[in-house]
Protein backbone atom coordinates (compact mmCIF):
# COMPACT_ATOMS: atom_id res chain seq x y z
CA UNK A 1 0.00 0.00 0.00
CA UNK A 2 1.62 3.36 -1.13
CA UNK A 3 0.99 6.24 1.47
CA UNK A 4 1.45 9.80 1.08
CA UNK A 5 4.41 10.83 3.45
CA UNK A 6 7.32 13.81 2.86
CA UNK A 7 10.51 12.32 1.77
CA UNK A 8 13.63 14.11 0.69
CA UNK A 9 14.25 13.46 -3.34
CA UNK A 10 17.42 13.60 -5.41
CA UNK A 11 14.88 14.93 -7.83
CA UNK A 12 15.43 18.54 -8.08
CA UNK A 13 11.63 19.68 -8.80
CA UNK A 14 10.03 17.63 -5.88
CA UNK A 15 12.75 18.22 -3.10
CA UNK A 16 10.71 18.50 0.14
CA UNK A 17 7.50 17.58 -1.52
CA UNK A 18 4.64 15.64 -0.34
CA UNK A 19 4.45 12.36 -2.59
CA UNK A 20 3.69 8.74 -2.40
CA UNK A 21 6.31 7.07 -0.68
CA UNK A 22 9.16 5.02 -1.67
CA UNK A 23 8.63 1.14 -1.60
CA UNK A 24 10.31 -0.23 1.66
CA UNK A 25 8.85 3.48 3.45
CA UNK A 26 7.16 2.60 6.88
CA UNK A 27 5.56 4.71 9.48
CA UNK A 28 7.01 2.31 11.76
CA UNK A 29 10.36 2.10 12.26
CA UNK A 30 12.70 0.09 14.77
CA UNK A 31 9.70 -1.96 15.06
CA UNK A 32 7.73 0.79 16.70
CA UNK A 33 5.51 3.41 15.58
CA UNK A 34 7.53 6.60 14.47
CA UNK A 35 6.67 9.16 17.47
CA UNK A 36 4.37 11.34 15.43
CA UNK A 37 2.28 8.42 14.68
CA UNK A 38 1.74 7.00 17.88
CA UNK A 39 -1.56 9.64 19.10
CA UNK A 40 -3.06 7.35 15.68
CA UNK A 41 -4.24 4.89 17.52
CA UNK A 42 -4.59 6.67 20.84
CA UNK A 43 -7.39 9.35 19.13
CA UNK A 44 -9.04 6.12 17.86
CA UNK A 45 -9.65 4.30 20.86
CA UNK A 46 -10.63 7.20 22.66
CA UNK A 47 -13.26 8.43 19.58
CA UNK A 48 -14.62 4.78 20.08
CA UNK A 49 -14.83 4.98 23.78
CA UNK A 50 -16.99 8.38 23.89
CA UNK A 51 -18.92 7.25 21.15
CA UNK A 52 -20.25 3.94 22.82
CA UNK A 53 -19.91 4.48 26.75
CA UNK A 54 -23.29 5.64 27.26
CA UNK A 55 -24.32 2.12 26.39
CA UNK A 56 -23.14 1.33 29.85
CA UNK A 57 -25.96 2.89 31.54
CA UNK A 58 -28.52 0.97 29.15
CA UNK A 59 -30.68 -1.93 30.03
CA UNK A 60 -30.76 -5.32 28.32
CA UNK A 61 -33.68 -4.61 25.34
CA UNK A 62 -36.42 -7.11 25.08
CA UNK A 63 -38.17 -8.21 22.03
CA UNK A 64 -34.47 -7.96 20.26
CA UNK A 65 -31.70 -9.95 19.90
CA UNK A 66 -30.59 -9.64 23.86
CA UNK A 67 -34.08 -12.21 24.69
CA UNK A 68 -32.46 -14.68 22.65
CA UNK A 69 -29.05 -14.37 22.56
CA UNK A 70 -28.00 -13.31 25.96
CA UNK A 71 -30.99 -14.73 27.98
CA UNK A 72 -31.61 -18.01 26.89
CA UNK A 73 -31.02 -21.66 27.98
CA UNK A 74 -27.65 -22.01 26.71
CA UNK A 75 -26.74 -18.77 29.03
CA UNK A 76 -28.70 -20.67 32.27
CA UNK A 77 -27.92 -24.07 31.41
CA UNK A 78 -24.31 -23.62 33.62
CA UNK A 79 -20.99 -24.48 32.42
CA UNK A 80 -20.80 -28.65 32.33
CA UNK A 81 -20.67 -30.72 29.30
CA UNK A 82 -23.77 -31.03 27.54
CA UNK A 83 -24.51 -27.53 27.92
CA UNK A 84 -20.97 -26.43 25.96
CA UNK A 85 -22.05 -29.62 23.14
CA UNK A 86 -25.30 -27.86 22.79
CA UNK A 87 -23.50 -24.16 22.26
CA UNK A 88 -20.69 -25.50 20.06
CA UNK A 89 -23.55 -27.89 17.72
CA UNK A 90 -26.62 -25.36 17.87
CA UNK A 91 -27.59 -22.24 15.98
CA UNK A 92 -29.89 -20.00 17.47
CA UNK A 93 -32.31 -17.88 15.63
CA UNK A 94 -30.15 -18.95 12.13
CA UNK A 95 -27.01 -18.02 14.05
CA UNK A 96 -24.42 -20.20 15.25
CA UNK A 97 -22.14 -18.60 17.65
CA UNK A 98 -20.52 -20.55 19.91
CA UNK A 99 -17.70 -18.23 20.97
CA UNK A 100 -20.73 -15.40 21.73
CA UNK A 101 -22.73 -18.24 23.86
CA UNK A 102 -19.51 -19.02 25.76
CA UNK A 103 -18.59 -15.76 26.59
CA UNK A 104 -22.27 -14.72 27.72
CA UNK A 105 -22.38 -18.33 29.92
CA UNK A 106 -19.34 -17.28 31.67
CA UNK A 107 -20.37 -13.82 32.30
CA UNK A 108 -23.85 -15.17 33.58
CA UNK A 109 -21.99 -17.47 36.06
CA UNK A 110 -19.29 -14.88 37.09
CA UNK A 111 -21.91 -11.50 37.35
CA UNK A 112 -25.66 -12.67 36.69
CA UNK A 113 -27.58 -10.56 34.39
CA UNK A 114 -26.19 -7.62 35.02
CA UNK A 115 -26.41 -5.28 32.05
CA UNK A 116 -23.22 -3.42 32.67
CA UNK A 117 -20.82 -6.21 32.48
CA UNK A 118 -22.19 -7.43 29.09
CA UNK A 119 -21.87 -4.15 27.51
CA UNK A 120 -18.51 -3.51 28.70
CA UNK A 121 -17.65 -6.72 27.46
CA UNK A 122 -18.65 -5.77 23.98
CA UNK A 123 -17.32 -2.52 24.30
CA UNK A 124 -13.80 -3.95 25.27
CA UNK A 125 -14.61 -5.82 22.21
CA UNK A 126 -15.21 -3.31 19.92
CA UNK A 127 -12.21 -1.11 21.12
CA UNK A 128 -9.80 -3.82 20.65
CA UNK A 129 -10.53 -6.08 17.83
Amino acid sequence: MRTAVKYNSHDTTNNNCVCFAKPGTSFVKNGSLDSRNRIYPVLLIASVLAVYFPMLNNNFLYYWDDQWMVMNEYTEGGINLRNLISILTTAIHGQHAPVNHILFLLLYNIVGYNAFYFHLTCLLHIVFY
